[in-house]
């Protein structure tokens, strides 16, 4: 029950802190294709935060 909760809890913060951070990563040592993964990676939290925050309140 204590394990459920916290995963509940911090399951998509700490998933969304992880693809921020590969974006991160990959964005300073990649080039060509990998600035586009690091540029979705970063996005996508962002699309994801204006998707709970503005379009589920409607």
């Amino acid at each position: 029950m204590m394990r459920q909760d916290v995963t509940r809890t911090w399951g998509w913060p700490v998933a969304i802190a992880v693809v921020s951070l590969a974006g991160l990563v990959v964005g300073l040592v990649g080039e060509g294709i990998w600035d586009w993964l690091a540029a979705i990676c970063l996005g996508l939290p962002v699309a994801l935060s204006v998707w709970l925050g503005v379009l589920r309140r409607k």
